[in-house]
């Protein structure tokens, strides 16, 4: 079976790398005004909360510096629990500003709780905001995020 996580991080190597955390990496498809985010393997298990602020703020950052409109996030490393609070902070701070972003594939996350919580604030916060929808398969989040 392929693995498809370094698929993902072989296929977004080929864009611009336009930012690099200890938690993860964002690159830049100019020509289909794509974000690509990949988790690094664990790096997520002990995130704080204001370590996922600064990964969000990053992704909106790149999304309205660039003026890209869609974004793949490979959440399959990501193990971090998103509580209550923190969902509401993302639904006001980052839901809120967004203006820019129509379409988000998000690669299913391997931990139950932290999928729980993400299909959780998507589910609550995204009204009318975007499109997201989640994948196992990586090939088909890019086509499907393809403006």
């Amino acid at each position: 079976m392929e693995n498809v996580y370094v698929s993902l991080l072989e296929i977004a190597q080929q864009y611009t790398l336009v930012s690099e955390t200890d938690i993860s990496w964002q690159y830049i498809d100019p020509i289909h005004k794509t974000l690509y985010q990949i988790y690094k393997d664990g790096k997520t298990e002990n995130m704080s909360d204001e370590d996922y602020k600064t990964e969000l703020f990053l992704i909106l950052k790149n999304l309205v510096e660039n003026n890209i409109y869609a974004l793949i996030s490979d959440t399959r490393n990501f193990k971090y629990t998103i509580t209550i609070e923190m969902q509401t902070w993302v639904i006001e701070n980052i839901f809120g500003k967004n203006n820019i972003l129509k379409k988000c594939a998000i690669l299913t996350s391997e931990d139950f709780y932290a999928q729980l919580s993400l299909e959780q604030v998507l589910e609550d916060g995204n009204k009318d905001v975007f499109v997201n929808r989640f994948f196992d398969d990586v090939h088909e989040a890019i086509d499907w995020a393809k403006i």
